[in-house]
């Protein structure tokens, strides 16, 4: 069909089908909205028959969901038809006993509540008997109703009977039988009998001049004021009065004992009393306390060390006052703190004053000062291979700690470096510093001896070199002496200049005679090669013109005489080769020459 009732939400869809066979298709979406939740309620009201009903008072009780809207009905035929046969005013809607239909609308959705009317017919007016006619001041009347329940008095009691007593007014509005007033003026009371009767009277209040005492803070009594002046000027006095101080718990007023400003010397309770002359003879009292902080100060001293090493310094402190004066080595005054370096053993004194001016005791402290540590370690230089010696300085007491592991006065090195000794009293500890440092040794590579002249050869480079070849009796800066005798040994020493260290060698200045007269006169006799047939490698060899060996010499056999095979050479020049291995350069030294023989026998 074209239409189509629904009662369920959701999603709904129409296809329409023509008659050429086309078909169109759409879809709705019905959303279904909660009718608004009502309560029945009801209204009551107090008559005989009927009574003016104020229907919108129920609304809060029919729904509270906000937003929605009431509408009332007579009858519920007309709320369920929701037409306009509505109650005109329901604020005033005059009814007895009876129930009113209420539509409660909430956008397109509504509800239909139930209000209740009800009518509670009143109740017969009771009647009220008195005790007694008549109320005294003070008194009281008992009120009975005639009606045994559902009293409610004006008093608020419902029970039957009530006791009532004489009431109050006041013209400042107290309805108790006493009233307070705190400002002049004329105030009257209206007493109220529970037969009706009023009485009135009136009374003037005068007020006298205010007295107020008020007491300033007081110093402290201490030693820089032995007495106070005590303040109570900012009192407030309305006319003549009389003042009077009180001094108790010790207290001792010097004079000004009747003035707003006395003087006081002890501590204590200090009570003042003003009291007018005038009206009412108006009093007021007020006390102050004050303290007399007169107590010596205990002053102590303490030192960071009672013993110390000469040099060091200690700190001395002192506490128990506020200024201090001190006596002893160094020291100076005012402050609670020294730092002092003393020499010698010393006393310290101290004495201080106190915040309340008043003298301290005298401490004293002493300081026992141990002599500084000495030691006589210096730096060494020594020939590297020997060894040198490190003093620290022996010293009764003392103890030692090397930073080698001994514990001697002295030690013995033989290695290069810094070397550190720790000195100790029992009391003081001090580390003393040494550095030892070698003096080159020098090499001497070789020595060469040619023409009366010696040359020296070192290994290695040596500043400000010093060489000698007479032991150490004389030294030059050259390393050529020339004019050397020869066939001579020579103790050669090289050294830098100013030091001990040096390299020394013997060395034969060896040199062949060119000629041999073999007559056994003593000269020339023989051809001498000892000096150097005790080196490694010693040969020689002695040739004829013709290549001829005719002398072959050896460590053992060192000495031509010019012979050969025992018989005498003819006069003529010989021919020789010689070597041996330079004992310090460990060379083979080679030498050639010519000997001229001459033999006249």
């Amino acid at each position: 069909t074209a239409e189509n009732t629904i009662t369920t939400a959701g999603t709904y869809s129409v296809t329409v089908t023509t008659g050429e066979g086309c078909e169109y298709t759409a879809d709705i979406s019905v959303t279904e909205n909660p009718s608004p939740v009502v309560e029945n309620a009801t209204l009551e009201a107090c008559s005989s028959s009927t009574a003016s009903f104020d229907l919108t008072s129920a609304e809060s009780a029919i729904s509270n969901v906000a937003g929605v809207t009431y509408t009332y009905y007579a009858t519920q035929a007309d709320a369920n038809a929701g037409n306009t046969n509505t109650i005109a005013d329901p604020t005033d809607y005059v009814s007895g006993n009876a129930t009113v239909y209420v539509v409660v609308t909430d956008g397109a959705c509504s509800a239909i509540a139930e209000l209740e009317l009800l009518i509670n017919e009143n109740p017969t007016t009771p009647t009220i008997e008195a005790s007694s006619p008549v109320i005294c001041d003070g008194g009281s009347v008992v009120l009975t109703s005639s009606s045994v329940t559902d009293n409610i008095w004006s008093t608020g009691e419902t029970t039957q009977s009530i006791t009532v007593t004489t009431s109050y007014l006041w013209s400042n509005g107290s309805t108790n039988q006493s009233a307070t007033f705190t400002q002049p003026g004329t105030y009257s009371v209206t007493v109220t009998t529970s037969g009706g009767c009023e009485y009135t009277e009136s009374v003037t209040l005068t007020m006298d001049e205010e007295i107020n005492v008020v007491i300033a803070e007081p110093q402290e009594i201490d030693c820089n004021q032995s007495s106070i002046m005590l303040d109570a000027t900012g009192s407030t006095i309305g006319g003549d009065a009389t003042i009077e101080w009180v001094a108790t718990n010790g207290g001792n007023i010097v004079s000004g004992g009747t003035t707003l400003s006395p003087i006081v010397d002890a501590g204590g309770t200090y009570t003042l009393t003003i009291t007018s002359t005038e009206g009412n003879f108006c009093t007021d009292t007020n006390s102050v306390t004050v303290i007399a902080n007169t107590a010596t100060p205990t002053i102590s001293v303490t030192a960071s060390e009672l013993t110390i090493c000469a040099g060091d310094s200690v700190t001395l402190t002192a506490s128990g006052g506020e200024n201090y004066s001190w006596t002893g080595e160094g020291t100076s005054q005012g402050g609670a703190v020294q730092v002092l370096s003393p020499t010698s053993n010393q006393t310290y004194t101290v004495t201080g004053v106190g915040e309340n001016g008043c003298q301290g005791n005298t401490a004293s402290i002493s300081i026992n000062v141990v002599p500084a540590i000495e030691s006589t370690l210096t730096d060494i230089q020594f020939c590297k291979g020997e060894r040198g010696v490190l003093d620290a300085g022996e010293k009764t007491g003392y103890t030692y700690q090397w930073n080698t592991g001994d514990t001697t006065p002295t030690i013995s090195v033989t290695e290069e470096g810094d070397y550190t000794v720790t000195i100790s009293n029992g009391v003081c500890t001090e580390t003393f510093t040494a550095t030892v440092t070698y003096t080159p040794v020098p090499v001497i590579d070789m020595v060469m001896y040619n023409d009366n002249t010696i040359t020296i050869v070192l290994l290695e480079t040596v500043p400000n070199p010093e060489f000698s070849i007479d032991d150490g009796l004389t030294w030059q800066t050259s390393p050529i002496f020339n004019n050397v005798t020869p066939n001579l040994t020579y103790t050669i020493l090289v050294r830098e200049a100013g030091s001990d260290c040096y390299g020394a060698i013997e060395f034969y200045a060896f040199s062949l005679s060119n000629v041999i007269t073999p007559n056994d006169d003593g000269y020339n006799d023989v051809i001498d090669f000892s000096s150097v047939s005790n080196n490694d490698g010693f040969s020689v060899m002695i040739y004829d013109r013709y290549g001829k060996v005719i002398f072959k010499g050896s460590p053992t056999k060192n000495v031509w005489n010019g012979r050969y095979l025992g018989a005498n050479l003819p006069t003529a020049t010989y021919w020789y080769h010689i070597t041996w291995r330079d004992p310090i350069s460990k060379v083979m030294i080679k030498k050639d020459g010519w000997i001229l023989l001459k033999n006249r026998n």
